[in-house]
This record gives C-alpha cells, sequence and structure tokens, in this order.
C-alpha cells in the first residue's frame, strides 16, 4: 500500500475521527492560526501536524465548536493536490452530534465526493457470530 494510503487507513481506524481527542496520545501536534470567515460562519482555524508529517488545516464553527471544513494537500497520480472537506448538517443520535453530510474533493474541482447519512446507529446489538472466523480461514491454520 503506498505511503499516502496507509496514511488515510491509520486515520481512519481512529474510532473517534478527531485529531484534536487526546491529540498528544494520537501523535498530533494543534496549534491556534486564529478565527477566519467561511461562507456563513466565523469559524476557528486549527493547523494539525501528525508525527507522520502530514499537515491540514481543521475550521471548527465558533459558536458550535464543531468542526464544519477541513483542508490537506494529498497526493493524486504523483503530484500534491489541495483537497477541501466540508462537513455540514449535524443532528443529535443517542446524544451525540454527527454529520449528515459530508463533501470532499480538489479545491476549486467540479468532481466531488457527497456522502450523506440518512440514518447512524450508535453501539447496535451485533451478533457474535459476525466475529466468528470464516470457516474456510480456520482450515487453513
Amino acid at each position: 500500500m503506498p505511503e499516502d494510503e496507509a496514511r488515510e487507513a491509520r486515520e481512519q481506524a481512529d474510532v473517534d475521527l478527531s485529531p484534536l481527542v487526546d491529540a498528544p496520545a494520537k501523535g498530533y501536534e494543534v496549534e491556534l492560526l486564529g478565527r477566519e470567515k467561511l461562507e456563513t460562519r466565523e469559524a476557528w482555524k486549527l493547523l494539525v501536524r501528525g508525527r507522520d508529517g502530514s499537515v491540514r488545516t481543521l475550521f471548527l464553527d465558533t459558536r458550535s465548536h464543531l468542526a464544519v471544513r477541513s483542508e490537506e494537500t494529498r497526493m493524486l497520480e504523483g503530484k500534491p493536490q489541495e483537497f477541501v472537506t466540508l462537513i455540514a448538517d449535524y443532528r443529535p443520535v443517542a446524544g451525540l452530534l454527527f454529520p449528515h453530510a459530508i463533501e470532499v474533493g480538489p479545491r476549486g474541482g467540479a468532481d466531488r465526493q457527497r456522502l450523506t447519512f440518512e440514518r447512524i446507529e450508535v453501539n447496535p446489538p451485533l451478533d457474535d457470530t459476525r466475529f466468528a472466523m470464516p470457516s474456510s480461514a480456520a482450515a487453513r491454520r
């Protein structure tokens, strides 16, 4: 797996999905850069550095303190490309706020990936058999 993909996989494996939760233990350094006016709101602008050298800018709504935007440079076909992630439509689920709309794509590009969540479940009941070793894999051991 290329290093950029491996880094993204490690970040996605982070259950709470935020470099702001227990940042030092996760190897992040967070710096407040100030306030910035976004399209419809004021936001705190944070610079987030990972121990692997990754850098991203995270914007938190000044009223709700929820993440509303993230900017980072990713390698795309061997070339650096600036990406913007917009995070919106926060709704309460089991007493927690979750975004129900996420949009990701190159800065200024029309080709954007849009994710809309119709339903989010917190701690749904799961049958233990979902975590059992498949019989073909168990036979190979």
